[in-house]
């Protein structure tokens, strides 16, 4: 945070139980303690359905109080308790926000979390084993997979073109692609 000044007296450092990342604070908006987000979720305006965010990084969680929310041209904005000025603002930027997978609700028929296809290891068709998905990103026009093996391939999440087989439970994707594309 901000040297050895907390970023809120009203947040609090307290275990969160199977965090699930949905976002990232990505800036500061004027001199009140307003943050910008980045949303990992679909609609992006559906982090704003968690009260409370766990902001920070892997066992070093703080919990916040969402206690108001705007989108402002492509700008979301978020106000946490306890943020009220720039400098305790600026301490928050870069943060992943998380909730925990409890208040998630359950990812319908043909639709996976980014969180659960992460560490997924991705074989084609023909056995090759490619590597583990490090990352996914949204392209616009779909996600992608960043695949890292013995080379880093950016296949993109294209069910029945690229994407063949999604094995949550065993951790495995099978896909259309070949190890020189």
């Amino acid at each position: 945070m901000n040297g050895n000044r907390p970023a809120s007296r009203e947040s609090t450092v307290e275990h969160i139980a199977d965090p699930i990342v949905i976002g990232q604070v990505c800036g500061f908006f004027g001199t009140h303690g307003w943050l910008k987000v980045l949303s990992y979720s679909r609609p992006r305006q559906q982090l704003f359905e968690y009260p409370r965010w766990w902001l920070g990084r892997p066992n070093h969680w703080q919990a916040f109080v969402v206690s108001a929310h705007k989108v402002q041209g492509k700008a979301l904005l978020v106000m946490l308790e306890g943020i009220a000025d720039r400098e305790h603002a600026l301490g928050l930027v870069r943060h992943s926000i998380a909730v925990p997978r409890s208040a998630l609700s359950p990812a319908g028929n043909d639709e996976y979390y980014w969180a659960d296809i992460i560490g997924c290891t991705v074989n084609n068709v023909d056995g090759v084993r490619l590597g583990v998905v490090r990352r996914l990103y949204d392209s616009s026009s779909h996600d992608t997979l960043v695949v890292r093996g013995e080379r880093e391939y950016l296949i993109p999440f294209v069910r029945k073109v690229y994407i063949l087989k999604v094995d949550v439970p065993a951790k495995r994707l099978v896909v259309d692609w070949h190890p020189d594309d």
